[in-house]
């Protein structure tokens, strides 16, 4: 492709993702390529394959001013609200005041939702989940907060905002947008009797969700929050996706971070341990037979020797981890964010704001 249109920077970005050793010429070329040009999302696209580049030559420093160029513009163009993100957490912390019924036993359905913030291993436990034979994967869905804005009937035109966050600690009984939930995906789900829904941000809708499916389960992933800091900061998402915002700016996303520590925090504390489990990603590559075997019991399944080998689940995967899942479980990427040099420092400050530390210290 890069042949035919050598100023395809999208064909670059997958060209170096691709490549264990990209050669230098590549590197001329993005870098000419940006040079000339002012259009804010080729630059935001040359620039992390140029980051790319760096890392694969184990230039850590250099990857993350790629990243800090190619980013600016951007950043400046989607104007991330902190004061809003943090209405939005604060409006999901607060849905977890109240009971919730216990688990379901005698079910039609069991959605298991897997959440977390993104590049938090969320896919690596579906795989995990989904390699059980009696376990269907529907991929990432927005189905339940499409399900809960029908029924709620907020002002607005997002499906997660914080008033529809508001607007579920008012409604007593859920169950209509459980109801309506399973209307929307009966025709992904077919037959399956248990099936995954992983969209990340469901973390908001966690006490909502275990509220209105009682027959439902949430994974949680947490990760070391200066792995995932630079995890997300390293990450394109896709750019017309409003909820992404905080992405283009370091201290944006360590401030997202911060809050989602803080959530999750909340809920370790008041949602159902039978219903709602914290999986630290950190444990699950260091012990991943153990940990797997009580993902497994916790989703209320017979154990199945499949869900040991993630890699070999034929699903398909259309997340920005589809090359990682097709290797088997390893521990590659704990403690990455030492390697980034000043910037790793930077991560020590910005995340010292919101009273995390690192290991250690």
């Amino acid at each position: 492709l890069v042949e035919m249109a050598p100023d395809h920077a999208q064909g670059w970005l997958a060209l170096v993702g691709l490549s264990d050793d990209p050669p230098v010429a590549w590197r001329e070329t993005l870098e000419a390529l940006f040079a000339r040009t002012q259009e804010t999302e080729t630059r935001l696209i040359c620039g992390h394959a140029l980051a790319r580049w760096h890392e694969s030559h184990d230039e850590w420093e250099q990857s993350f001013t790629w990243l800090e160029r190619a980013k600016g513009c951007k950043a400046r163009e989607v104007a991330h609200d902190r004061a809003q993100a943090e209405g939005l957490f604060s409006a999901a912390s607060a849905v977890a005041d109240g009971s919730f019924p216990t688990v379901a036993d005698q079910i039609d359905a069991r959605p298991i939702f897997i959440v977390g913030l993104p590049r938090s291993g969320t896919t690596l436990v579906e795989r995990i989940v989904a390699a059980h034979p009696q376990v269907k994967s529907l991929g990432e869905l927005s189905e339940f907060g499409i399900a809960l804005k029908r029924q709620l009937d907020t002002p607005g035109r997002h499906v997660l905002d914080e008033p529809l966050l508001k607007a579920a600690t008012e409604v007593q009984d859920l169950g209509p947008v459980g109801r309506e939930y399973l209307r929307i995906i009966a025709g992904l789900a077919g037959d399956a009797a248990v099936f995954t829904d992983k969209m990340p941000f469901n973390i908001f809708y966690a006490p909502a969700i275990l509220r209105a499916l009682p027959e439902a389960r949430i994974i949680c992933l947490r990760r070391s929050p200066f792995d995932v800091l630079f995890a997300n900061f390293r990450q394109l998402f896709a750019t017309g996706f409003s909820y992404y915002s905080y992405a283009y700016d370091f201290g944006d996303t360590a401030h997202f971070v911060g809050q989602f520590e803080m959530l999750c925090d909340r809920f370790a504390e008041t949602l159902p341990m039978d219903r709602f489990r914290v999986q630290y990603y950190e444990d699950l590559v260091a012990g991943q037979e153990a940990q797997t075997r009580d993902l497994i019991a916790f989703c209320g399944l017979e154990w199945d020797d499949a869900c040991l080998s993630p890699q070999s689940n034929r699903q398909a995967v259309a997340t920005a981890s589809a090359v990682q899942v097709r290797a088997p479980v390893h521990a590659r990427a704990v403690d990455r964010w030492k390697r980034y040099g000043a910037a790793a420092d930077r991560a020590v400050e910005e995340l010292g704001r919101y009273g995390i530390a690192p290991p250690g210290a």
